[in-house]
């Protein structure tokens, strides 16, 4: 799982008098052998992910048939552009278009928050697959639950909150065994630890302190005593 870098890999960088931010300055020649440079001598399967500058470049169709005539075997589209970033919609319609255009897969990504998003851009636009990245944060069970969409299954339920926690805990054990840096390791888990706790009761004032650990242990302490308060509330 990745989330797309925009043009960055196929463009280089000039500032034009009175432009700013700097503008790409390539051509589609420019990009055609840069894209076969990048695929040349590699035996594993190739691959390339792209997008446009701005609205004044956007022609995915064109850009996505000369990455397949210089050797890719798979291509990622993500529509938007580069100075859109988030703001926006994903246009579904120019994955749909390119997918038409390519024998080789094509993936889609963009705006994919839920296992219902991901049929839904599989049955609008035909890509061969989806590639998910915000989407996922603090919620690896999507994948597990599109899968079943995709299969016709019965989407198996949320995880609980006592599941939600495991994970978050186990995660960022993981990370730890890393980075060896207990400290470095609960600061930048602040925001999984955030992302995990998304849509349960008491949200906003659970990140709050989620936000100010500074040690895996005061985590697993709040965890702990949500899941406690949860539980005396019940009875």
């Amino acid at each position: 799982m990745s989330r797309s870098s925009g043009p960055s890999a196929f463009r280089s960088t000039a500032r034009t008098q009175g432009s700013w931010p700097p503008r790409p300055a390539w051509s589609r020649s420019c990009f055609s052998r840069t894209s076969s440079t990048s695929t040349s001598g590699v035996r594993s399967r190739r691959s390339s992910a792209t997008t446009a500058w701005d609205e004044t470049q956007r022609d995915p169709v064109d850009i996505a048939l000369r990455c397949q005539e210089a050797g890719a075997q798979a291509l990622t589209l993500h529509p938007r552009t580069r100075t859109q970033m988030y703001h926006g919609a994903a246009n579904w319609n120019e994955i749909a278009a390119v997918a038409a255009a390519l024998t080789i897969p094509v993936i889609g990504n963009g705006d994919i928050r839920t296992p219902a998003d991901v049929l839904a851009m599989r049955q609008q636009t035909n890509c061969a697959g989806v590639m998910i990245a915000r989407g996922s944060f603090g919620n690896p069970w999507l994948f597990a639950q599109a899968r079943d969409l995709l299969a016709g299954r019965a989407m198996r339920p949320d995880p609980s909150p006592a599941d939600r926690f495991s994970t978050a805990l186990e995660h960022a054990r993981l990370a730890l065994r890393l980075q060896g840096d207990t400290r470095k390791t609960a600061l930048e888990f602040r925001k999984h630890f955030g992302w995990y706790t998304k849509g349960l009761p008491g949200a906003s004032e659970l990140r709050q302190r989620l936000f100010a650990i500074e040690s895996m242990a005061e985590a697993e302490a709040i965890f702990s005593d949500y899941l406690f308060g949860s539980v005396r509330s019940a009875a």
